[in-house]
């Protein structure tokens, strides 16, 4: 037995004037995120979904915690080889010196490494606009990120074929 609610398409929308005809299939629709085969929408900025062209993704910066964390862990393990180089080695030093070098060496490098995890980098989503290259949408999440340039790419497609609902593929030429 069939759910026709789980089934039905996501979401249309519905001319406000009419109320009666459907504008556009929505491919994907969040709190401030709008795709259709007619535009792209992000926080109130709308872009003609046909006319974006070259759609790529670029990675942020890294955080300056992560990137601070990795040099002052670069620079502690150098302060410490060159300290071992001038002194009497490693036979003079007691055991407290090997917890404080271990700690100077490897705090910075888990800083580094919880900070690379709780702060990711950022994915961005940038397009050829009317001969410009602008930046369509960033978001630290790889999940949303991914639903929302799918989207994007599945509301180009339908709109490149004219309105196509399905997917030429998932016709049934012999009625089956």
């Amino acid at each position: 037995m069939e759910n026709s609610a789980r089934h039905s398409p996501r979401s249309t929308r519905r001319n406000a004037s009419s109320g009666a005809a459907p504008r556009s299939r929505v491919a994907f629709e969040a709190a401030d995120v709008i795709v259709t085969p007619e535009y792209f929408e992000v926080a109130g900025r709308r872009w003609p979904t046909s006319e974006l062209a070259g759609l790529r993704t670029v990675r942020g910066p890294f955080d300056q915690l992560t990137v601070r964390a990795v040099a002052a862990s670069g620079v502690s393990l150098l302060a410490i080889f060159a300290a071992l180089s001038f002194g009497n080695g490693l036979q003079a030093l007691g055991p407290a010196a090997f917890v404080v070098m271990g700690a100077a060496a490897f705090v910075p490098m888990l800083l580094g490494v919880v900070g690379n995890r709780t702060r990711p980098r950022v994915y961005e989503l940038w397009g050829d606009y009317q001969g410009m290259t602008v930046r369509l949408f960033v978001s630290d999440s790889e999940r949303q990120y991914g639903q929302i340039s799918r989207a994007l790419v599945r509301a180009q497609e339908i709109a490149k074929l004219g309105g196509v609902r399905a997917p030429v593929s998932s016709i049934n030429p012999y009625g089956m």
